[in-house]
């Protein structure tokens, strides 16, 4: 079986018994790369590179998983700003049942002061 190679890059092409097309990962990061500094969409710039559009998707998805996980000044920055909220919410949350419990006192004293002291 004949590996056509790739005449930009001189990779080797290679494809299995099924006829699938097998690309080595040094080819798959250049042509990561190279799309990342075209204008073009991904549709057109596979057919550009004769990649099948969904092998080049995929490929861009794979890339995105084992991108980098966030530093970790973003990830406390992140927490900080989580805490605060939850705080926030606690809070107002506990206002609004200090507020109620509150209303709800003023509303049985008032029912009773009328019974002691019906207006005249």
């Amino acid at each position: 079986m004949e590996t056509p190679t790739d005449s930009s890059t001189g990779a080797i092409i290679k494809s299995d018994r099924t006829g699938r097309t097998r690309y080595t990962a040094q080819y798959k990061r250049e042509v990561l790369d190279a799309f990342d500094s075209s204008s073009l969409g991904a549709p057109a710039f596979a057919m550009q590179c004769g990649v099948k559009y969904p092998t080049f998707a995929a490929w861009i998805s794979g890339r995105r998983q084992s991108s980098p996980p966030r530093s970790t000044q973003q990830r406390s920055d992140a927490t900080q700003l989580n805490a605060r909220h939850t705080v926030l919410k606690r809070t107002k949350r506990d206002q609004r049942e200090k507020n109620q419990k509150e209303n709800a006192i003023h509303s049985v004293l008032d029912s009773r002061f009328l019974i002691c002291f019906p207006p005249s």
